[in-house]
């Protein structure tokens, strides 16, 4: 499990999300390269490591969460999960 928690973002919710997904992708195509050699490779396919996110937005719960972390892009932060297979040979 991986949560993303990003720098602060200008501009409406949609553009904001917009943003904070294309560096969760910014990370998961540097990953892939550090993982699998040729991640694009045919032959890599099945090696590549999978990320399954989705933005999450805070709630109101019993206990008081941190100014500073509600604060920024208005708490909203991405969670995923990351799921690195492996070589199967």
């Amino acid at each position: 499990m991986v949560t993303f928690t990003l720098k602060p973002l200008g501009g409406r919710d949609k553009a904001a999300l917009k943003e904070m997904m294309g560096e969760v992708e910014r990370f998961y195509s540097t990953f892939v390269t550090r993982v699998v050699r040729k991640p694009h490779s045919e032959y890599q396919k099945e090696s590549r490591p999978i990320l399954i996110g989705a933005p999450d937005r805070p709630v109101l719960k019993n206990e008081k969460q941190e100014l500073r972390d509600v604060k920024i892009n208005a708490g909203v932060h991405m969670h995923a999960i990351l799921w690195c297979l492996g070589n199967r040979d």
